[in-house]
């Protein structure tokens, strides 16, 4: 079932998951508020000094930097106050398909990533049946 004779998997008959990132908050920060969608500064007096920089009139600049800055950092009961929850959107025959699918689609996700597992058992068994329709 080797698809790919280029393949530089670590694993035989590999599957490739598409995985989407959705970040959560294990706390919102003091002196923030938000509706879900956008993130606002409630009590100036209150915000913690890692987030200041990432304020621009009143609402929180959510650039790469301040989510990064997020993961850094902890929450009361020293968790990162944010984490990544990782969900598989679609699943691909070779790296190449799900990565350009991703590209193609990324504007929905807030981040992505191509994942591959070995295919074993049951699903391997199907896709080895039907591998010549689906790539030919």
């Amino acid at each position: 079932m080797d698809r790919d004779p280029t393949n530089n998997e670590c694993t035989r008959d590999p599957i490739f998951l598409l995985q989407v990132g959705r970040r959560l908050w294990t706390q919102i920060p003091d002196g923030i508020e938000t509706d879900g969608e956008s993130m606002w500064v409630e009590d100036a007096d209150d915000l913690p000094d890692w987030i200041t920089p990432h304020i621009k009139d009143g609402a929180v600049n959510e650039t790469a930097e301040f989510w990064k800055a997020c993961e850094d950092a902890e929450n009361d009961h020293g968790w990162p106050l944010v984490y990544v929850e990782w969900r598989t959107e679609s699943v691909f025959l070779t790296r190449d398909e799900a990565e350009r699918y991703a590209k193609a689609t990324e504007y929905r996700y807030e981040k992505w990533r191509v994942y591959c597992i070995p295919c074993d058992g049951e699903l391997a068994r199907i896709l080895k049946d039907y591998e010549p329709a689906i790539v030919g």
